[in-house]
């Protein structure tokens, strides 16, 4: 029996909608370069199925195959942007907040910038409990 993942059952909207985006931009680049599903999947050495997920932004779909279609594309350059550490502004303001914190002084909540975010705003799923803390379910 397979075991579906519970990672795909609770996806929050924005999830869902940065996943599907994805697989549309990349069927773009796909179409683009006039490339066949098949062509693409064998040059990687996967099943046809997995380009499709991809395109179809299957939550279950594992990044390495995003990856290699990226790079297949020659649009892998593009992913060193993704959680660069130099363009992540609250992860910037939480760890000067913690350095300025005396020892033992809990900074956890010290901010939340000025607005929750984004995965919340955008998800509608404000019952959800806090990544950081596990509060507030």
């Amino acid at each position: 029996m397979v075991r579906k993942s519970r990672i795909s059952e609770s996806l929050p909207a924005a999830v869902a909608h940065t996943l599907s985006q994805l697989g549309r931009n990349i069927r773009t680049a796909r179409l683009r370069r006039k490339l066949r599903m098949e062509d693409l999947a064998e040059r990687i050495g996967i099943s046809r199925f997995v380009p499709a997920d991809i395109e179809n932004g299957k939550p279950t779909t594992a990044i390495v195959g995003y990856v290699w279609v990226l790079w297949v594309l020659g649009l892998l350059d593009q992913m060193k942007a993704v959680a660069d550490p130099d363009r992540d502004q609250e992860g910037k303001i939480l760890e000067r907040a913690q350095s300025q914190g005396g020892p033992g002084q809990r900074t956890l909540d010290v901010v939340w910038l000025s607005k929750p975010p984004e995965w919340v705003a955008s998800s509608g799923r404000f019952g959800m409990p806090c990544p950081i803390t596990g509060d507030g379910a």
